[in-house]
């Protein structure tokens, strides 16, 4: 016998959901606090020292990886669903149906046993603390970051050796400071970058050894920076969630009025089997009825 949990349903879980999510930054918030009031398309409020240095770092812990799937349902050339054995080997030459146009697709795509091409997701760049909301995400070791940016410096003169990098190749950042948390070289381990959403800080792991690190243990170094993007795109979320609340019952009634105008000041009526204009349309009947035009500016 089906029963329905008492208070609980889609729209309670969405509510729930949504409550929880308020207050929550995205890449694009970051993005917009890198811009300066002048700028068009991109941002220029951080120099390329400064976005090394993590300046707007935030907006590359969002966002996927990778590459997903580039068609859908793909059969395997000359596989015939009920009459071909396959084993569901990998294979890269591959057709959307049997007799049509032969599609090319990356050779590690795996097959079903009914022949058709398994979804590959892309990877999500970070993973999420569901308790903190701090993001962590893999990073180039120390050894690595150090031998690409000595590569950089002897293919542009411009790159000064042992600087960091490029900032095109991004996730270079320069964690200044000492690693006070480590009395051992590290420069081969993992490494990790973990950041704190709410005050823009970013902090620099590596993977402990023994057992702790085959669970996924990580150490701080004692090495962090701040990114001012991040911090303020918090700030300046948090002064809008203030804003709605200082503004719901307003907000609602605009809500509310806008949803009644179409039935009770429509613009458009219907006459004779044709659509016109409505002679009674009010222009003004939101404003008589409460409205107010008002928006929350950052």
């Amino acid at each position: 016998m089906a029963f329905k949990r008492k208070g609980f349903s889609k729209h309670s879980t969405k509510s729930y959901l949504s409550k929880h999510k308020k207050g929550h930054i995205t890449s694009q918030d970051i993005r917009s606090q890198t811009y300066l009031p002048e700028d068009d398309w991109e941002g220029t409020r951080f120099s390329d020292e400064e976005v090394l240095a993590g300046q707007g770092a935030g907006m590359d812990f969002f966002g996927t990886e990778g590459q997903g799937n580039k068609t859908k349902n793909v059969i395997k050339e000359g596989f015939v669903p009920g009459k071909t054995k396959w084993s569901g080997k990998t294979g890269d030459v591959v057709t959307s149906t049997p007799g049509h146009k032969t599609l090319y697709i990356d050779k590690e795509t795996k097959f079903d046993k009914d022949g058709k091409a398994k979804k590959k997701k892309r990877k999500k760049k970070s993973k999420k603390n569901i308790f903190n909301d701090k993001m962590t995400m893999e990073i180039d070791s120390i050894d690595l970051q150090e031998r690409r940016a000595k590569r950089d410096a002897q293919n542009d003169p411009n790159i000064e050796e042992g600087f960091g990098g490029t900032v095109d190749e991004g996730l270079d950042w320069t964690f200044e400071g000492d690693m006070t948390n480590i009395n051992k070289d590290v420069s081969g381990r993992q490494r990790f970058a973990q950041l704190d959403p709410k005050t823009g800080d970013v902090v620099e792991k590596v993977e402990r050894t023994g057992p702790i690190g085959w669970f996924g243990g990580k150490k701080k170094t004692g090495r962090q920076f701040q990114d001012q993007a991040t911090k303020e795109a918090y700030e300046l979320k948090q002064k809008e969630l203030q804003w709605n609340k200082d503004n719901k019952k307003q907000l609602k009634l605009n809500e509310k009025l806008k949803d009644q105008q179409e039935k009770k000041n429509p613009t458009m009526i219907g006459k004779g089997g044709k659509w016109v204009r409505n002679p009674d349309y009010n222009p003004n009947w939101l404003e008589e009825q409460g409205f107010k035009d008002i928006q929350f500016e950052g």
